[in-house]
């Protein structure tokens, strides 16, 4: 009887110890506030394995130079990315292949052709944006610069001030700001190097449905040193996505090797 007892009486001891580890141990894997919005943000994030942008126009300006063209995009994730440049007639001029390694830009007028290493342009520049980088940044998708993770490691909020949502992520040699709206989307995404004045700035409007995939249809980019300033304004009419993409190269031996640094200077 006396051990009926004793056991009676420990079972709300060890029934409440038991339910108190239980919250412990939930609260434990609660997320911060940061790694909240990060998973709104990644979940709200244009989802596909293959774009392909067939319409759109680029409103280019660099310095005084002002010209605007009609261009193509396609995008295999994670592996390519081609852009073609439309001047004339629908015409290729220009046209840009991009994959995790490299960049090749080929000069289809002059028969030249450009080639740098993603490396070699972050070393230049002083900003780490790899290829994975630069295809979420044109994707409006969520990413940290220069890290494959979608966590909120390295990120807290920053003063919102009459903006939705911002995140700031920082890990050397870069700096980037996330702003969202309500709908969290991304509205607005600055990069920058912690120990040069080059900063590289997308912001986002006009979100509509394409193909089932909601996408903005003005993306604007801006990329300056402080001393010399680009502007990239792209206006997307047509864009399908998920569905089975041709990529055709170019041959590099039908091109003349030229020096990228000429290029950069234009």
């Amino acid at each position: 009887m006396k051990k009926r007892i004793i056991i009676w009486m420990l079972l709300p001891v060890l029934f409440f110890g038991c339910k108190t580890k239980q919250q412990v141990a939930e609260r434990a894997v609660e997320k911060s506030p940061v790694g909240v919005l990060v998973d709104k943000l990644v979940a709200a994030s244009p989802d596909f394995s293959t774009a392909n942008v067939s319409k759109m126009s680029l409103a280019i300006k660099l310095n005084d130079y002002n010209f605007n063209v009609s261009a193509t995009c396609r995008i295999s994730r994670d592996s390519l990315i081609h852009v073609s440049i439309l001047p004339v007639l629908g015409i290729e001029a220009f046209k840009v292949e991009m994959d995790p390694d490299t960049i090749r830009v080929y000069d289809k007028f002059n028969k030249k052709l450009y080639v740098v290493d993603f490396a070699s342009l972050n070393s230049r520049f002083g900003v780490n944006v790899d290829f994975y980088s630069l295809q979420d940044l044109i994707s409006n998708r969520f990413f940290k610069v220069g890290s494959r993770s979608l966590t909120a490691e390295n990120c807290k909020l920053a003063n919102s001030g009459d903006q939705v949502n911002v995140i700031d992520y920082v890990k050397a040699p870069m700096k980037q700001r996330i702003t969202s709206n309500a709908s969290n989307r991304i509205v607005k995404n600055e990069i920058s190097s912690v120990s040069s004045d080059y900063t590289f700035v997308a912001a986002y409007n006009d979100f509509a449905a394409f193909d089932n995939i909601n996408f903005p249809q003005k993306i604007n980019i801006l990329v300056t040193n402080g001393k010399r300033t680009f502007t990239c304004d792209f206006s997307v009419s047509k864009a399908t996505f998920n569905q089975k993409l041709n990529f055709s190269t170019l041959n590099p031996e039908r091109y003349e090797r030229a020096d990228i640094n000429n290029l950069l200077k234009k």
